[in-house]
């Protein structure tokens, strides 16, 4: 599944994304278009309405292993940082044993 999810936006969502996200402390969730918001929604909604969580959010990883999305013309060898590249694939899993 992939989604924009950035950080969790309030304590329900603490229950489904870990703290390792990519770059949290730049996230802006309230920012997002509306058809990112939406699909951000559904999967947030889906993982509630299942019990399933964000699997790799919940282990810390260095930038270059956390980030699934890069801007098209962005060069490997560019700083990582929120406005080229993104977190947006996660493994999902059932929340039974966490």
């Amino acid at each position: 599944m992939n989604a924009r999810i950035q950080k969790p936006s309030n304590n329900r969502e603490h229950k489904i994304v870990g703290a390792y996200t990519f770059q949290p402390e730049s996230a802006r969730t309230g920012q997002l278009g509306d058809g990112t918001t939406e699909n951000r929604r559904m999967l947030i909604d889906l993982c509630r309405e299942s019990n399933l969580i964000l699997l790799n959010t919940l282990f810390r990883k260095r930038n270059e292993t956390i980030v699934t999305y890069r801007e098209i013309g962005t060069k490997r060898e560019e700083e990582i940082t929120r406005e080229k590249y993104e977190q947006i694939d996660y493994i999902i899993t059932s929340n039974l044993f966490f």
